[in-house]
């Protein structure tokens, strides 16, 4: 028995109105979502308001167009309590109104908290701000966000030059006014192959005093890290002057090599006329010709400023003090110059929104409603607005944004996400599913594993169930995996070292076609995050950064009493990287984020017993980590057998049938629509499945029931 209600705030309270035609078709469905794995309540036919209904509905609806708030109000009588019960309070749909003579047909769709938060899952959120969508004013959070040190990430650049076809260079004549001729000689080389490092100049030049003070460096370091230098230069270098006026004594070359407070005498010589390897005359000009190899190879640790140079400091000597001119000539006969370097910048800080927090301020952002979430697995001991008896697996898997990274300030440049980018990380990174639940007479979101939408508790138990149906449910099986990191090449260097990328996988599955995206949008790439930290924000500058607004999610730890960035602490095994010790994000490398999609994933390899095989890479793939306790290494280039995935939730399979509940099944099956459904078609040998589908019919009391084969 049911009994039906309008309310809309002139009406000053619900008035009962006249049952509406196609109430007999009316009930209270329940269906999966494919995506977030939740079960939710939902009334979709069409109703024919008659009568009073037609009057009130049409009234409203001339009065406030197809804004007007019309709420319908269905109660049922529960035997139990010998009264009737609230079992629906849902929206008049206006957009979807058509008036006859005899009826007002409309649609009836989810109202309050549901509604909003469905309606408003695209809505980009900011993260900071304590105010909802609608101007409710929302909870400020006392810890949050959380100003964390980031340090440095490693970043290999290098330079690779070799001689060119224009490798030389003439002074000209330079007038001597004593007895003695300085110079400084620049070497450098015309032809770069690969120049990775800021400032990096290899054109000759000279100099008449000291190289140092004049910055007459090779380049810049503006980087610090530690740097692998080799090279081996054939230099052959000239000196002509006028015997008449200022016959040669000799000629001392002292070959500079190193850092600016580290200059190093690589090669000294002193030679006279008799010295050189060849004398051209053209009097009164005399050349003197001498050949050199200069070659290094060896490591530095430098700091920015510590410019590098090399050069050539030559002083002539003549045997009588006079004016007579000289002439410097020199050319690079063959040779290399290349640099390996592991940068490092200097640590930051940045403002970052921890996950608990995140997802509460976006939900209670788009329901209006200050307490909207719960998760166990998100939650840590001292987490806002709710905290929880320990720190969930997934609580400190932060986020900020670009700018924030790049040191802007917080005002004006607040991190925004709405619900639906938020989910697809959480899914991706962590295999979580998302749904209503009631709490403290509240609806909220609740987001935890999928074991957490398809429990391991019997709902019902229906015996002698008629016209039972079994199918392959193709919408719960994949051949392919498309999963990592949407964003993450930074057009930089060090592409091929990244791990954090995106990967193809394909499953043993040959008789069907479908992909499952487990792709995050926001980054996780340590690189890109270290590009973005060291392009810092300047005040009054007006350069952009392509990932100013991205959201970049962060691995911590604990220390003490606040956070610092996760690196390689719980590992055992961590190779296959350029510099282990400075990785961020390694516990949610794509592989392992695989693993935590495990119990979706295993349903795909029923009966199979095969793996899911690498197909395609981007970026590196050769990273392999352990973590203390974990009985092997995990490389993200091997496949993964089914054995390391936890078990299937579910069969690929679903069954199908109609069946007339008693009151207290139809109860149950409302009340906790995430445990399993036990069926017979006898009092014996149930099967059990999960809740896809629940399609009451009021006329016959029956709900077609359609149910995922339970993996238990």
């Amino acid at each position: 028995m049911y009994n039906f209600y309008l309310y809309h705030k002139d009406l000053k309270k619900p008035i009962r109105i006249t049952d509406p035609a196609g109430w007999d078709s009316l009930g209270k469905s329940l269906k999966r979502d494919p995506k977030l794995h939740g079960v939710f309540f939902e009334y979709t036919p069409k109703l024919k308001f008659v009568k009073d209904g037609k009057a009130i509905i049409h009234t409203l609806y001339e009065r406030y167009w197809i804004e007007a708030e019309i709420i319908l109000i269905v109660k049922v009588y529960d035997p139990t309590l010998r009264q009737m019960v609230l079992d629906y309070r849902g929206r008049i749909n206006l957009t979807t109104l058509e008036v006859s003579r005899l009826y007002a047909t409309c649609n009836v769709e989810n109202t309050g908290f549901l509604q909003k938060f469905k309606n408003r899952s695209d809505v980009k959120v900011n993260l900071f701000s304590e105010v909802s969508q609608d101007g409710t004013a929302l909870p400020a959070f006392n810890n949050s966000p959380v100003t964390v040190n980031l340090p440095s990430k490693t970043i290999k650049k290098v330079v690779n030059a070799v001689k060119g076809d224009s490798d030389m260079f003439d002074e000209g004549f330079l007038d001597n006014s004593g007895a003695a001729f300085f110079r400084d000689i620049k070497i450098g080389l015309f032809d770069v192959n690969i120049v990775e490092l800021d400032g990096y100049n290899g054109a000759f030049s000279s100099f008449s005093s000291d190289i140092v003070a004049l910055n007459g460096y090779l380049f810049p370091i503006i980087e610090g890290g530690s740097y692998s230098f080799d090279f081996n230069i054939e230099l052959s270098l000239s000196v002509t002057i006028d015997t008449f006026d200022n016959p040669l004594a000799n000629q001392q070359f002292d070959f500079l090599w190193g850092s600016k407070n580290d200059l190093t005498n690589i090669l000294s010589l002193n030679l006279g006329p008799n010295d050189y390897d060849s004398t051209s005359t053209d009097l009164p000009l005399v050349t003197f010709t001498k050949n050199f190899t200069i070659s290094r190879n060896e490591i530095l640790n430098l700091e920015p400023g510590d410019d590098i140079y090399l050069y050539c400091a030559s002083r002539i000597n003549f045997d009588d003090a006079g004016n007579g001119p000289a002439q410097y000539a020199g050319e690079i006969t063959s040779g290399y110059f290349n640099v390996e370097a592991l940068t490092t910048s200097v640590d930051t800080t940045a403002p970052l929104i921890l996950p608990h927090e995140m997802y509460s301020r976006i939900c209670q952002s788009i329901t209006d409603q200050p307490d909207a979430f719960r998760s166990d697995y998100y939650g840590r001991q001292d987490s806002e607005p709710v905290a929880y008896g320990q720190d969930g697996p997934g609580a400190l898997r932060s986020r900020t944004n670009g700018k924030l990274l790049r040191g802007f300030p917080i005002e004006d440049n607040e991190p925004h996400q709405s619900w639906s980018g938020a989910y697809a990380s959480a899914q991706a990174i962590d295999g979580v599913g998302a749904g209503l639940e009631v709490v403290n007479n509240y609806e909220v979101i609740r987001m935890e594993p999928l074991g957490h939408f398809y429990k391991n508790e019997e709902i019902v138990r229906l015996n002698w169930v008629e016209g039972i149906t079994k199918k392959v449910a193709t919408d719960y099986i994949y051949n392919e995996l498309d999963c990592g990191y949407k964003k993450w090449a930074n057009e930089e260097f060090n592409n091929l070292d990244e791990f954090n990328t995106r990967q193809d996988r394909v499953l043993p599955v040959t008789q069907l076609k479908k992909e499952l995206s487990l792709v995050s949008p926001d980054i996780g790439s340590g690189y890109t995050l270290e590009f973005t930290k060291r392009d810092r924000y300047q005040e009054a500058s007006t350069r952009d950064n392509d990932n100013d607004n991205e959201i970049f999610v962060i691995q911590l730890r604990r220390s003490g009493g606040g956070f610092i960035v996760d690196r390689d602490e719980d590992f055992t095994t961590l190779t296959g990287v350029i510099d282990p010790g400075t990785v961020y994000n390694a516990k949610i490398s794509v592989a392992r984020n695989i693993l935590r999609n495990g119990a979706q994933i295993a349903a795909s390899l029923y009966l199979l017993n095969g793996s899911i095989n690498l197909a395609f890479s981007e970026g590196n793939s050769t990273l392999v980590t352990q973590l203390a306790g974990e009985a092997a290494p995990l490389a993200e280039s091997d496949p993964i057998p089914a054995s390391m995935l936890e078990r299937a939730l579910w069969r690929p399979e679903e069954y199908g049938f109609k069946h007339k509940p008693n009151w207290f099944q139809r109860m149950a099956l409302y009340a906790n629509p995430t445990g399993y459904v036990s069926f017979s078609e006898t009092d014996k040998n149930h099967k059990k499945g999960y809740i896809l589908e629940l399609v009451p019919d009021q006329s016959t009391r029956e709900i077609d029931f359609t149910l995922l084969r339970a993996n238990l």
